[in-house]
């Protein structure tokens, strides 16, 4: 039986068939299609517990996209990834955060204090 790739694809999660899913895929299945529960193909590998189709559907995410993407993060965070190659540039200066010292905890920084007595490490 011929079917449209992406339904075979379905098809072949819900037997729980991998070398059904390579051919789908091979065949050009779309990876990001849903099926008739609005679920993608990694959705219902999932749903169903097809760990090795599910190992195969992630590892053929990384393959989707033209290449010509590029992907850049906030510009205050000083990161700049171009052309989606992996490859990162950081840039931008360092800052501290203030330190926040919640009021529950001691504030001293573990400085003992024998004057309170045993919990102050000591007292007389």
């Amino acid at each position: 039986m011929d079917i449209e790739p992406t339904a075979a694809l379905f098809e072949a999660i819900n037997r729980g068939s991998l070398g059904g899913a390579r051919e789908a895929v091979n065949r050009g299945a779309d990876l990001s299609g849903h099926n008739v529960l609005g679920q993608t193909p990694l959705d219902m590998s999932i749903d169903l517990n097809r760990n090795d189709i599910t190992f195969f559907l992630l590892s053929m995410r990384s393959l989707e996209g033209s290449g010509d993407e590029t992907t850049t993060a906030v510009a205050s965070s000083g990161i700049d990834m171009a052309g989606g190659s992996g490859h990162m540039r950081v840039g931008g200066k360092a800052s501290r955060a203030e330190k926040v010292i919640d009021s529950r905890y001691d504030a001293s920084g573990g400085r003992p204090q024998p004057s309170v007595g045993f919990l102050g490490f000591g007292g007389s």
